[in-house]
């Protein structure tokens, strides 16, 4: 059954209530529908220093909805968020990603490679300790954040060994018959391509590969969004 249009799909989570929390890199911040279906609605708004609001985890209780917040092409400026059920999403970690909440009181989550752990208030939403290393070298995107790992509700700790770095890819035009033809720009770990007036439309900011049949040029451009 489709519930929801999730194109660019950054997580979704079946809260104990059966809402469906999930999000979409369109500008929208996180969505919220009905696992019986019905009309999605928005659950966060964006805001002018934000890409996108991804890898949404339901709390225990639906006491709220753990979210990352940032800018998808910057791990360094991603911050983990909490939505409480009733209230607006106030900030609980500055530079991690991808939280889950363990039932020994922690949330985990990823930083540049590494899974770390931090004691975690559950009736207030708020971190009580400092952070301490669990893991290192678990797999994780430098372009999106995603960190592969997940914790059962008992404990269980379940990782991908990698490193924090992204596959590189090529670009390739396919036309409207099917012909496909590999653009000359060195492989590297692209994401999110659009013309340009659609991506100057879409990103708050980027580092932007621009290509045109003279060659290509790689900067960093401060668009605004709108």
């Amino acid at each position: 059954m489709t519930l929801a249009d999730a194109a660019d799909d950054y997580g979704a989570s079946w809260g104990e209530n059966d809402m469906i929390v999930y999000s979409r890199l369109d500008g929208r911040g996180l969505m919220e529908i009905p696992a019986a279906g019905g009309t999605p609605r928005p659950l966060t708004t964006i805001d002018t220093s934000e890409l996108a609001h991804r890898f949404p985890v339901h709390l225990p209780g639906d006491r709220g909805v753990l979210f990352s917040s940032g800018a998808v092409l910057d791990l360094g400026s991603t911050r983990i968020m909490v939505k409480p059920r009733d209230g607006e999403p106030k900030l609980l970690i500055e530079d991690g990603t991808n939280a889950r909440y363990a039932p020994t009181g922690h949330l985990l989550y990823g930083r540049r490679g590494a899974l770390l752990a931090v004691p975690f208030g559950l009736e207030r939403l708020e971190v009580v300790g400092d952070p301490a290393p669990l893991l290192e070298d678990v797999q994780q995107s430098l372009t999106r954040g995603a960190t592969q790992f997940s914790i059962s509700e008992d404990g269980t700790l379940a990782y991908v060994p990698g490193i924090c770095a992204e596959l590189d890819r090529t670009l390739t035009w396919v036309d409207r018959n099917g012909r496909e033809e590999i653009l000359p720009v060195p492989p590297r770990p692209y994401v999110h391509s659009r013309d340009c007036h659609r991506a100057a439309r879409r990103s708050p900011w980027a580092s932007v590969t621009t290509i045109a049949t003279s060659g290509f040029t790689t900067s960093r451009a401060e668009l605004s969004a709108g």
